[in-house]
C-alpha cells in the first residue's frame, strides 16, 4: 500500500503537471478564439467563429452527493471526502478563460419516498468565468445524503449550459440512477440538441450495473467514460491521459489545396503544409520552388488513415516542368498489423543515376505529384486514404562544395550498443510528429493504450546514429487479466522528411516488434545508420533515408485489442545517440544553411555542426525571398497540432480522474476481467 507521504508527493506532481497543461490550453484557446478552421481541417479543430461567451467552451461539473458517497475505502476515507479533496485540488488549476459551473444532486432530500427526491438537484455555481472562491465554498458544503437523480440532473445541466457554443457536462458519480426516466435516454436526447453538447462521465469505484449505466450515459451523450478505483495503477498513466485522450494524430501546417493539373498547382517552398490525400486513381499536383541554386529539395508526407485490413500506400514523384523524372518515393504503413497505421513517404530531387540529373538540379521549380500506390485488390480494395488529412514537409539543402574526401556511405547493418540503464524520466510523448517532444539520450517512462502510437523527437548531427528500445515489464495480475494476447509492441525510426529510417538489426540486437509476455519483459529495438552525406547515393533506403541531419522520430505503438478493451501498459523508452557530432560534415556552398519547417510552419535556417567540437548554432528565420503572391501559398493560419475544441472540459475531466485516483489511496489486489473495458470511447 502506498504511504500517505508517497500519495501526497504523487498528487503534488500530478497537480503541477496539470497546471502547466491547463495553462497551455487556456493560452491556445485564447489564441485561436474567433478563428474559423481552415478548409482542410476537421471542423472540430478550430474554435467557433464569433466572439463573446458563445465562442468559449462551457463546462458544467455535476457532483454526486448521494448517500452512497459516505462509503469508506480501504484507507477509511469516505468517497465524498476523496471527491471533495480532488475538487479542491482541481479548482485552483481551472483555466482563466473557461466558463465553468457546478451542480450537485442528492444533497437535500433524504428518502426516495420524500417529496422532491427525484428532482433534488441544485445549481450551486452558475456558468460563468471561473469563480474559485464560490466553487470551493460549494464543494466544502457537500454531504452524502440523498438519492441519485441523474436523469433529472442531466436535464437541468443542459439548461444551465444554454443552446450555443461548445458545451460539456462532466458527471462524477459512484452509483446508478434511483429515479425515472432512464438516464441513458436522457443523455441521448440532450446530446441531440446540438453537435457541440457532450456528456463525459467519471465512475468512481463502481461495479456491475452502475458501471454499465454510467458507460451507457457517456456513450449516449457522445462523450467518454472513465473509471477510477485503483490509485497505484492509474495515477501515473492518467496524467498522460489528460493530454492525449482527446489529442489524436493531427497534421499541422499552412493549408494548401493541390490541383489535378501541374499548370494550376500551388507553389510550395521550404515549410510545412496541410492538404488531403487524393482518391485512388487520382493524382494531386504541387510545384516546389528553389531558393538556392542547385539545391536538393526534400519532400515528405505523413497521414493516419483509419485502421482496417486494407494496405495503405502513397507514392511521391518530383519532375521538371516538361515531365522529366527527378525522384520517386513510395511509402507504406509505419506501424504493424494495420491496427494503428501511420503512412509516411519521402522523395528528393537528387538522383545521380537519372538521365535528367542536371536538368533536375538546374530547374527553378519542380513538379511534385502525390498519388495512391497501386496494389493488389484493385477496385475491390477499400479506399482508406481518400480525403485523409496529409501533412507535407518541404526542406531545401544547399549543394556541397567538395565531397570527394567525405566518408563513404554508412554501414547498413550497424553494431548495436546496449543502452545504459539510468533514472527514468516521465515523458508526455506526442500523438503526432508536430507535437513530439525533443529528448536527448536517456530513459523515459510512458504508457501505451491499445491502438496508440506515440512519438519522441531526437536531434541527430552529421556522424551520429540513433538507437532506441521500448520495454514493457510483465503485467501485474490486474493488467494480465485485461490484456488480449498476443499483443504486439512495436518501435520504428522516422527521418526528418518522414522517411522510414531504420537499419537492419542483427539477431543479437533484437527485432522492431515483439509480443507482450506474462513472464518476462517484452523488448523491441530500432537503430538508424550513421548520418552521412554519401548516404544519398546508396542503393538501400535504410541508408539513403539518413542522408541529412535534423530531427529524427521514435514511434512506439501497441496493437489494438480485439475485444475493444482499453488499458494502460507501462513502458520504458530508452534513447541513445552514438557517434561523433559533426564528423564528416560537408561544407555547403557559400556556407548556406538548410531550410527546414519552423514551429509556425514557415521556413527556418538549420545549421548542423560543421565539425566535431564546434559550438552548436541556433536556428534562424529563413532569409530566402518569398514566392510571389500570385503563385505562392498565402501565409494563412497554422493548423494546430492538437485539437482545442474540448480542451477545458477534457483536462478538467482528466484532472478529476487523476485526483480521485490519488485521493482514494486504493490499491486493488484482485480484479476480475471485465467484459467491457474503460475508457470505451477515445475520441
Amino acid at each position: 500500500m502506498a504511504t500517505a507521504s508517497t500519495l501526497r508527493a504523487r498528487l503534488g506532481a500530478l497537480v503541477g503537471a496539470l497546471a502547466i497543461l491547463l495553462g497551455l490550453t487556456a493560452v491556445t484557446s485564447s489564441a485561436l478564439s474567433g478563428a474559423a478552421p481552415p478548409a482542410s481541417a476537421d471542423p472540430g479543430d478550430g474554435a467557433d467563429p464569433g466572439d463573446g461567451a458563445d465562442a468559449q467552451h462551457k463546462l458544467l461539473l455535476l457532483f454526486d452527493s448521494s448517500g452512497s458517497m459516505k462509503d469508506l475505502d480501504e484507507t477509511g476515507t469516505t468517497k465524498i471526502d476523496a471527491a471533495k479533496h480532488a475538487f479542491d485540488e482541481l479548482i485552483p488549476q481551472l483555466p482563466e478563460g473557461g466558463l465553468v459551473g457546478l451542480r450537485v444532486y442528492g444533497a437535500t432530500v433524504f428518502r426516495r419516498s420524500d417529496p422532491g427526491a427525484c428532482t433534488d438537484s441544485q445549481l450551486t455555481v452558475p456558468i460563468g468565468p471561473v469563480d474559485r472562491p464560490a466553487l470551493s465554498r460549494a464543494v466544502a458544503g457537500f454531504r452524502p445524503y440523498g438519492e441519485t437523480p441523474i436523469s433529472h440532473s442531466l436535464e437541468q445541466a443542459a439548461k444551465d449550459l444554454g443552446t450555443t457554443g461548445k458545451r460539456t457536462i462532466l458527471l462524477v458519480s459512484d452509483g446508478e440512477e434511483t429515479c425515472d426516466p432512464d438516464p441513458c435516454a436522457t443523455a441521448r436526447r440532450i446530446s441531440g440538441l446540438g453537435i457541440n453538447l457532450k456528456v463525459d462521465v467519471v465512475g468512481f469505484r463502481v461495479e456491475g450495473k452502475a458501471r454499465s449505466q454510467l458507460r451507457c450515459i457517456a456513450d449516449a451523450g457522445s462523450g467518454t467514460f472513465y473509471e477510477t478505483d485503483d490509485a497505484e495503477t492509474l495515477a501515473a498513466s492518467l496524467r498522460r491521459l489528460s493530454v492525449r485522450a482527446f489529442r489524436p494524430f493531427r497534421v499541422a501546417g499552412h493549408p494548401v489545396t493541390g490541383t489535378t493539373a501541374a499548370s494550376r498547382a500551388p507553389m510550395l517552398s521550404a515549410g510545412q503544409y496541410v492538404d488531403i490525400a487524393p482518391a485512388r486513381g487520382h493524382t494531386t499536383y504541387y510545384r516546389v520552388r528553389r531558393s538556392i541554386t542547385e539545391s536538393t529539395l526534400h519532400v515528405g508526407v505523413s497521414m493516419r488513415p483509419a485502421p482496417g485490413t486494407a494496405l495503405s500506400a502513397i507514392q511521391l514523384e518530383t519532375s521538371t516542368a516538361d515531365g522529366s523524372s527527378c525522384g520517386y518515393g513510395l511509402g507504406t504503413e509505419v506501424s504493424y498489423a494495420r491496427t494503428n497505421p501511420i503512412v509516411t513517404a519521402s522523395v528528393s530531387s537528387w538522383d545521380r543515376f537519372t538521365t535528367h540529373e542536371q536538368e533536375c538540379r538546374d530547374a527553378d521549380e519542380l513538379v511534385l505529384t502525390v498519388a495512391q500506390a497501386a496494389s493488389s485488390g484493385g477496385a475491390e480494395r477499400p479506399d482508406v486514404l481518400a480525403g485523409v488529412p496529409v501533412e507535407i514537409v518541404v526542406m531545401e539543402e544547399p549543394p556541397a562544395r567538395d565531397t570527394k574526401d567525405l566518408a563513404p556511405e554508412a554501414d547498413d547493418r550497424p553494431v548495436w550498443k546496449d543502452l545504459a540503464s539510468g533514472p527514468e524520466t516521465p515523458v508526455t510523448a506526442g500523438a503526432s510528429f508536430s507535437d513530439a517532444p525533443l529528448v536527448g539520450p536517456g530513459s523515459y517512462q510512458s504508457s501505451l493504450f491499445p491502438g496508440e502510437v506515440q512519438f519522441l523527437r531526437v536531434r541527430l548531427e552529421w556522424g551520429q546514429r540513433l538507437e532506441a528500445e521500448v520495454e514493457a515489464p510483465p503485467p501485474d495480475r490486474r493488467l494480465a487479466g485485461l490484456i488480449d494476447h498476443p499483443q504486439l509492441l512495436d518501435i520504428r525510426a522516422i527521418g526528418p522528411t518522414r522517411a522510414k529510417a531504420q537499419a537492419m538489426l542483427s539477431d543479437v540486437a533484437g527485432q522492431q516488434q515483439t509480443l507482450l509476455s506474462e513472464d518476462s519483459p517484452a523488448r523491441a529495438r530500432v537503430s538508424t545508420v550513421e548520418v552521412r552525406y554519401a548516404n544519398r547515393d546508396a542503393s538501400s533506403n535504410s541508408q539513403k533515408n539518413i542522408s541529412i541531419p535534423g530531427d529524427y522520430y521514435v514511434a512506439v505503438s501497441l496493437g489494438a485489442d480485439r475485444d475493444g478493451q482499453s488499458y494502460a501498459v507501462p513502458v520504458d523508452i530508452r534513447v541513445g545517440v552514438e557517434g561523433t557530432a559533426g564528423a564528416g560534415a560537408p561544407a555547403y556552398v557559400d556556407d548556406q544553411a538548410l531550410l527546414v519547417p519552423g514551429p509556425d510552419g514557415t521556413s527556418r535556417q538549420f545549421r548542423p555542426l560543421a565539425r566535431p567540437g564546434a559550438p552548436v548554432p541556433t536556428d534562424e528565420p529563413a532569409t530566402a525571398d518569398a514566392p510571389d503572391e500570385r503563385s505562392a501559398v498565402p501565409p494563412g493560419p497554422l493548423l494546430p497540432a492538437m485539437s482545442t475544441e474540448r480542451a477545458t472540459a477534457v483536462l478538467a475531466l482528466s484532472a478529476i480522474v487523476i485526483l480521485l485516483s490519488v485521493a482514494s489511496g486504493v490499491r486493488a489486489l484482485r480484479r476480475r476481467r471485465r467484459q467491457a473495458g474503460a475508457p470505451v470511447r477515445p475520441d
